[in-house]
């Protein structure tokens, strides 16, 4: 669950920055020479700000059908069990400070008591 809450978190983070609109963004001589029926795919303006402008999930599957079934019908579920397992065989937590050590014991020896 705290796994699929990151990825969450990581979409909102995104929707949250918004969209940067001006001049450079907006591109209209780029829509003035592509024109109606005309398409975008190949004018530099898009190639530059494509990647920047999209969320790119690490979980939430966003391929078509056909190449989600090649690379093996991998379900959310499944993807999340891989990473969970990931996290616990590779993370590394970052030790305790003293003063942090002492307070956690004196909550553990007043639940004691």
């Amino acid at each position: 669950m705290v796994v699929m809450t990151d990825e969450i978190i990581a979409m909102v983070k995104r929707m949250m920055e918004g969209i940067e609109i001006n001049k450079e963004t907006l591109a209209l001589s780029v829509i003035d020479r592509v024109g109606p029926g005309g398409h975008f795919l190949v004018e530099d303006h898009t190639l530059r700000h494509l990647r920047g402008s999209h969320w790119h999930p690490k979980l939430l599957n966003r391929k078509n059908f056909q190449d989600w079934e090649r690379e093996g019908k991998k379900t959310l579920g499944d993807k999340l069990d891989e990473k969970v397992k990931d996290i616990l065989k590779e993370h590394i937590p970052e030790p305790l400070s003293e003063g942090i050590k002492r307070k956690v014991n004196r909550i553990i020896e007043k639940c004691q008591e």
